[in-house]
């Protein structure tokens, strides 16, 4: 099955130091960023979203 955020971190690598002016490899390193760090949920959204369950825990911090 196709993985676009595989895909596009994949042609970033093969880019190399171009990737870094690159304003679509930028924007897939901070979502693969944000996923790592557990920023978002698996669906895309993000945690802090009013949908969220936890978002007042989030924002009482």
């Amino acid at each position: 099955m196709p993985n676009p955020l595989r895909d596009g971190l994949r042609r970033c690598q093969v880019l190399g130091e171009a990737a870094l002016r690159d304003d679509g490899c930028a924007r897939l390193w901070a979502e693969q960023r944000d996923r790592f760090l557990g920023l978002k949920e698996p669906s895309g959204r993000s945690i802090g979203e009013p949908d969220a369950p936890d978002a007042a825990l989030h924002e009482a911090r």
